[in-house]
């Protein structure tokens, strides 16, 4: 969510800027410092953004996560340590969260 919204606020500034541009260009020096410090800003959002972007999860890396966490909630449960247990089940339904933002264009498995 906190991405979606990161990237409205960098449309948003981006489009704030190209308004700008398009118009007549600033007579007082005060606005056109804060418009150059509001297309650097920009610049750094589209960055992180990017970045941000490149972080998103792979079906090759999910995988091997989940399924250790299915093994170590099964010998938990064997044992009868059930703190150990649900705590691994939390986890394995927090992956499963995840699991939706997945690309699965990235890291395939065949």
């Amino acid at each position: 969510m906190k991405l979606i919204q990161l990237g409205l606020f960098a449309a948003l500034l981006a489009l704030f800027s190209v308004q700008q541009a398009r118009s007549e260009p600033p007579v007082d020096s005060d606005v056109a410092t804060r418009l150059a410090e509001l297309r650097a800003v920009v610049g750094g959002l589209q960055e992180r953004i990017a970045t941000l972007e490149s972080l998103v999860p792979s079906f090759a890396g999910f995988m091997p996560v989940f399924s250790e966490r299915f093994h170590v909630m099964h010998a938990a449960g064997d044992a009868g340590d059930w703190a150990v247990a649900d705590h691994e089940l939390l986890e394995m339904q927090r992956l499963l969260r995840v699991s939706k933002i997945l690309d699965s264009k990235k890291g395939r498995l065949m």
